[in-house]
């Protein structure tokens, strides 16, 4: 855990003195990484066709070998 504290509050739902703080705990470290992802998950998916990444096959689903 850092050392920063946070100021004084008037009341345990006031924000207003925050800032715009970084929050290291692993909790909000590892909401940002999900923002992330879903971010870049968006952006793939809503790219040009040709720049969309590509599945992986699906192992269950063999090619038929003549």
């Amino acid at each position: 855990m850092s050392d920063n504290k946070l100021p004084p509050q008037t009341s345990p739902t006031d924000t207003s003195n925050w800032d715009d703080k970084v929050f290291t705990t692993p909790v909000a470290k590892s909401v940002d990484d999900l923002k992330k992802q879903n971010k870049k998950r968006e952006i793939m998916l809503n790219g040009p066709e040709r720049k969309r990444a590509r599945r992986a096959p699906s192992p269950d689903i063999q090619p038929i070998k003549k």
